[in-house]
């Protein structure tokens, strides 16, 4: 499990690298990842966010048999899924969601942050158990993440694409981190 959330985030990172340099009006400084879905290579972003969603439900997956005792631990899980199901909706669904900016479309970005931040504290406890080291990594990605994200308001357009690029790196590093650990506690 935790080789296929691994191989979601670097499908994530790719897809975005790849529309990058093929879409020639994209200014990855300026235009989001949410405006590269849309166009005629919206396809490329749509697999790659797809696979993330994949490799968000793997690492729930990888997550639940890690430990599935307590509810909290359950939940969290499960919340991932929830966040799982708004990434590939979002990118599968992009046309009827609506573009980058409207109403529904921030409903579904909020969703999904939501559904990360909740699991996220649900798993917090039991990370520390396992490390302290891991503990340290998800409070310290968690606040980022919703610090950033509070923050995201407030970033002049002309950079509104490098700012939603560096949370999408820090949520992917999340991911990466799980997955990291889960792997190396011989819980795939």
């Amino acid at each position: 499990m935790s080789v296929t959330g691994v191989l979601g985030c670097f499908a994530a990172l790719i897809s975005d690298i790849i529309g990058i340099i093929i879409v020639e009006k994209h200014n990855p400084l300026r235009d989001t990842i949410s405006q590269l879905a849309h166009g005629k290579y919206a396809y490329i972003q749509d697999i790659g966010l797809s696979l993330f969603g994949v490799g968000v439900i793997a690492t729930s997956i990888a997550l639940f048999i890690f430990d599935y005792t307590k509810v909290r631990l359950k939940l969290g899980a499960s919340f991932l899924i929830l966040m799982a199901i708004g990434v590939i909706s979002l990118a599968e669904l992009n046309d009827l969601i609506g573009e980058p900016g409207t109403t529904i479309h921030l409903v579904a970005v909020g969703f999904i942050a939501i559904c990360c931040f909740v699991s996220m504290i649900l798993w917090m406890s039991k990370f520390r158990q396992v490390s302290q080291k891991w503990y340290q990594w998800h409070v310290t990605i968690g606040t980022s993440i919703v610090i950033l994200l509070a923050m995201f308001k407030f970033v002049p357009e002309a950079y509104e694409g490098a700012y939603e690029r560096l949370l999408a790196i820090i949520l992917v590093g999340w991911f990466l981190l799980c997955n990291y650990y889960l792997f190396k506690l011989n819980k795939l």
